[in-house]
């Protein structure tokens, strides 16, 4: 319980004290919802099963902490049944660097967070994701991920590779 404590502490009082040193009013927010592929490369993950299905909301804010990046909040789920167990949810707050010129822009990120699992019993351990992507259209994305977890309570991290396909609204 000591570990939830302060992951969420800690994901709550660092961005609220970058938000208090910038002004953050009247800033754009973009959402978007990506689907995809989880490949785990974690030898305990890939006994469950080699590709898992994935999913991802993202909220852009359109200013960053660091320079010329843009922030993200991201929530993936990783399931490889549904949803009925071993469901991994990584809460990643990111900064996101464009290339290019828009629409057809290139991209990469990096963030940390923490990562909800439900394997039985459920944990809640420190997790970190980086990867890219590339703009179709002016709402159409491509991205590639990949996700790091500190050890969980079953004795392995989650540790792979996803791919998305992904629409900005």
């Amino acid at each position: 319980m000591n570990r939830i404590a302060v992951l969420i502490a800690a994901f709550v009082a660092v961005p609220t004290a970058c938000f208090a040193q910038a002004d953050w009013t009247d800033v754009p927010l973009q959402f978007s919802l990506r689907a995809g592929a989880f490949a785990p490369t974690e030898n305990d993950l890939q006994d469950l099963d080699n590709v898992w299905f994935a999913a991802g909301a993202d909220v852009e804010l359109m200013k960053g902490f660091l320079t010329n990046a843009d922030t993200v909040i991201s929530l993936d789920w990783f399931s490889r049944n549904g949803g009925s167990d071993s469901n991994v949810f990584p809460l990643m707050f990111s900064q996101r660097w464009y290339q290019g010129s828009w629409p057809n822009r290139t991209y990469f990120h990096v963030g940390i967070g923490p990562v909800f699992t439900d394997f039985r019993p459920a944990d809640v351990v420190f997790g970190a994701r980086g990867g890219f992507g590339f703009e179709a259209s002016d709402r159409l994305f491509f991205e590639a991920n990949f996700y790091w977890s500190d050890e969980v309570t079953q004795g392995f991290n989650v540790i792979g590779g996803a791919g998305f396909v992904g629409v900005r609204f």
